[in-house]
């Protein structure tokens, strides 16, 4: 079995278990929340963290207004924060789902340039007749 990576959020460390899809508090682990819980975006995650609680903030936005304590932090990816547990998650969908996965290898891709001139048309150099263009 693996450790856990950890991860600190607003002053409290967390491990990040993403077979379980949580964060699990170091020395509470009565204390987690969900990645879906999580704020997804193209760098990461967006949370708003409670000090107080050690937990996300579930209130609403006139009480987060009244709160100056209130984190708003971003993370990075899951790739980024846990390499080796999203390289065992993606490897358990992939195992879970062989007829997705066989579907989309056979979608051609453009990977580069190269590969791009292939899929073009060759220009014409002659006319019908025979004649240069």
């Amino acid at each position: 079995m693996r450790a856990l990576p950890k991860i600190e959020i607003g002053g409290t460390d967390f491990y990040l278990d993403i077979r379980l899809n949580e964060f699990r508090q170091v020395n509470n682990f009565m204390n987690r929340f969900a990645i879906d819980d999580l704020y997804e975006t193209e760098k990461g995650y967006l949370l708003c963290f409670d000090p107080k609680t050690k937990n996300l903030f579930t209130g609403t936005k006139e009480e987060f207004d009244k709160r100056k304590d209130l984190l708003e932090l971003q993370l990075p990816s899951l790739e980024k924060m846990d390499p080796v547990g999203f390289k065992q998650m993606v490897d358990k969908w992939k195992q879970d789902n062989p007829l997705l996965v066989a579907m989309i290898e056979r979608i051609p891709l453009v990977r580069n340039h190269e590969n791009k001139k292939k899929l073009l048309p060759k220009k014409r150099t002659q006319n019908k007749n025979g004649r240069k263009l």
